[in-house]
């Protein structure tokens, strides 16, 4: 299998933070789950553009490293699929209606080492 160092993040901007879910769960907020090589920040600026005008114009709500315990790395696709597989809907392309602790399940379902950016914390699954 491939190895690399990349990294999935979930971030939510305040546009999305208090969208209401239409899908079969209740709740509210979503969040953009996605996968670089690069530093997390450095990418979500690039897709929300360097032109906000907003201080923080979005909320990073976690990182993860695309790797396994064994070395093999994955995508944010397998977890997106995990995601689905939970019943979170998935709304557009990489943005589902999910709460962290929703992305949090999923990178421990496909074998993730996962660290949250708000409380540094380290967990891992086989």
């Amino acid at each position: 299998m491939r190895q690399h160092r990349g990294t999935i993040y979930a971030y939510t901007t305040p546009a999305y933070r208090n969208t209401r879910w239409t899908g079969r769960r209740r709740g509210s907020g979503l969040i953009k789950v996605g996968y670089t090589s690069r530093d997390a920040h450095v990418r979500i600026r690039e897709q929300i553009g360097a032109s906000s005008p907003e201080k923080n114009p979005y909320d990073l709500l976690l990182t993860a490293r695309a790797t396994r315990r064994n070395g093999t790395s994955f995508s944010d696709k397998d977890v997106h699929r995990a995601l689905r597989d939970m019943g979170v809907r998935n709304v557009h392309n990489e943005w589902f209606e999910a709460e962290p602790n929703d992305v949090r399940a999923a990178l421990k379902s496909v074998c993730l080492l996962y660290t949250s950016d708000a409380a540094d914390e380290r967990s891992s699954v086989d």
